[in-house]
């Protein structure tokens, strides 16, 4: 989140799932004003390297969105 804080988003979430124990997953939530933002091909290209840097083996985006308690529905 930090890291995606210092490219401009401002209301932003990176939840982690993880399937079987296996692959670990970054799901990026963003407010709706800010998704335009994502979709730039350098931008996600930055992000995804900068996650997977971390330990992540896959970095998606939730289209719905932030919203807070979200983790709750898994």
């Amino acid at each position: 989140e930090k890291f995606l804080k210092t490219k401009g988003f401002y209301q932003v979430r990176v939840r982690l799932h993880s399937v079987n124990n296996t692959y670990i997953i970054a799901i990026i939530e963003l407010a709706p004003v800010e998704k335009d933002k994502i979709f730039d091909s350098l931008m996600m290209l930055e992000i995804s390297s900068e996650l997977e840097k971390i330990g992540f083996d896959y970095v998606t985006l939730d289209l719905k969105g932030y919203k807070m308690g979200n983790l709750n529905r898994f």
